[in-house]
């Protein structure tokens, strides 16, 4: 029996000629869809395509081997409808070549078709996740020890400053940190020299334009506009027949007091016009933005809560308890954290901040330098017994498809001009940056012409009562700061069976 697909099921397996994000639930036939977009690329049209010339990425083997098996199976079947269409058959034998895989795999394809381009042995074994650790560790050792012997005074610095006392694991475990760190980005080394310059200030204006400072006030700022939002939730549940009506007028005073200057000037222009999450606005402020925010922030030090008045029964007797209680437990809540909040922020912690600075800028350029240092260490000793690891694999692939430039820019070669005709769907796989899904899920719209966003937001698995129960602790729980993402009808779960 074919399978009856929905309305935007129909619009992911028909749209053609332009980018398009889908966004699948869980249990909303994603797998089902790919496969079916898959086949009809291949099979239908007036110039359908060989299956080699699509790149299918997913998480695990099991998975790509699963799709793999599902698309080979339903060519077989439109073959047995059609057992004349020579390009169906070209398809069958095709698929055993297609690069349906995961990124890994994919990763390694290139560098066997293509390290010459970049001198690599195509000899290469790929270490697993333990023994690439053992590794390291050991390379790291052997490193710090002779760092400590040749005793220069920068490391020395170093040293003392990150471990005050005798044990040195903190510096180790911040020089593995950071080149792990490094290692997720495309260019590890420019990534790192920038570190460089993270603490270096020469006034106390400086700090509001360090790219930390202004990640840190940007993502305090999306903790407050939520708990502004969570303030505006609280009132609907007063304004219910059954809410505690008696809670508003003290939850709108003390909204407007906590959370007014939101929605004023300076700050608005902030967010006006920036959809998507502000932590994608750091670094980008001016001192004078990041400084109105720094204030916004430190004004809630003077805020304060009143006490909620008692609902008694005689004059409140329809109230619910669970929703008073609600009420209660988000208001608490909020005050928790804006205490927290209020004991970074001051006019003194900026002063705190810009001799921090200042006194852990030289460290902190040596523990680059040392990160560089041991970085190039690990590779040659990796290249001696022709060894990668995952990240290997991932920078050489880049490697193979682009030319990098010391600004940062970088060009197509060759091999990036041979395989431009791929398309690819890659799942979330270990230091992935979520912000760049969601930069697009921000920008992409429905029915776009150009950038289209398809939601699938149906679930075929799940009945009713489960769906219901996992909306309601996400709505509660996911928010924008915290998983990325801000749980509302627009992501939520809807009964598809």
């Amino acid at each position: 029996m074919a399978i009856q697909f929905t309305e935007k099921q129909t619009r992911v397996l028909e749209a053609r000629d332009h980018n398009i994000l889908v966004s699948a639930a869980a249990g909303s036939g994603k797998t089902a869809v790919l496969v079916e977009r898959i086949v009809r690329m291949i099979s239908e049209g007036e110039r359908p395509l060989d299956i080699d010339r699509l790149l299918v990425v997913t998480f695990t083997r099991a998975a790509a081997a699963q799709m793999r098996e599902r698309i080979a199976r339903a060519v077989s079947d439109r073959l047995r409808e059609d057992p004349s269409n020579a390009h169906l058959r070209r398809q069958e034998t095709l698929i055993h070549n297609a690069q349906i895989t995961t990124i890994d795999s994919f990763c390694s394809y290139l560098l066997r078709n293509n390290f010459s381009e970049i001198d690599l042995d195509p000899d290469f074994r790929v270490m697993d996740q333990t023994e690439s650790e053992l590794m390291s560790a050991d390379v790291l050792d052997s490193f710090l020890e002779e760092c400590y012997q040749q005793a220069d005074p920068a490391f020395l610095e170093c040293a003392a400053y990150f471990c005050p006392g005798s044990d040195d694991r903190g510096l180790q475990k911040m020089i593995a940190d950071l080149y792990t760190m490094s290692s997720s980005r495309p260019q590890p080394e420019f990534w790192l020299k920038q570190r460089r310059e993270d603490y270096h200030v020469e006034s106390k204006e400086e700090i509001f334009t360090s790219l930390w400072l202004q990640t840190g006030i940007l993502q305090t700022l999306e903790q407050l506009e939520d708990m502004d939002r969570q303030y505006s939730d609280m009132l609907e549940i007063c304004g219910e027949p059954d809410g505690p009506e008696g809670y508003a007028a003290l939850l709108t005073l003390e909204q407007d007091s906590l959370f007014g200057k939101l929605r004023q000037e300076p700050v608005l222009s902030i967010r006006q016009g920036h959809r998507g999450s502000l932590l994608q606005l750091a670094g980008s402020l001016d001192a004078e933005q990041a400084k109105a925010v720094w204030d916004l922030i430190s004004g809630l030090r003077g805020a304060s809560f009143g006490r909620l008045p008692a609902l008694g029964k005689k004059r409140y007797p329809n109230v619910s308890e669970s929703k008073k209680n609600r009420v209660k437990d988000r208001r608490a809540a909020i005050k928790t954290k804006i205490a927290s909040i209020c004991g970074k922020y001051s006019e003194s912690s900026a002063d705190l901040v810009f001799h921090t600075m200042r006194a852990a800028d030289g460290p902190l350029r040596e523990l680059v330098d040392l990160t560089l240092a041991y970085a190039d260490r690990y590779r040659q000793a990796k290249r001696e017994k022709n060894l990668l690891d995952f990240p290997d694999l991932e920078h050489y692939a880049l490697q193979v498809l682009l030319e990098f430039h010391e600004d940062g820019t970088c060009t197509p070669r060759p091999a990036a001009m041979e395989y431009r005709d791929v398309k690819q769907s890659i799942y979330k796989f270990r230091l992935a940056r979520p912000e760049i899904f969601m930069e697009k899920f921000d920008t992409y719209r429905p029915f776009d012409p150009a950038t289209e966003r398809i939601d699938l937001d149906q679930n075929f698995r799940s009945r009713r009562q489960v769906l219901d129960s996992v909306n309601d602790v996400f709505e509660r729980i996911m928010r924008r700061e915290i998983g990325g993402v801000q749980y509302d009808d627009t992501v939520s779960l809807k009964l598809g069976a």
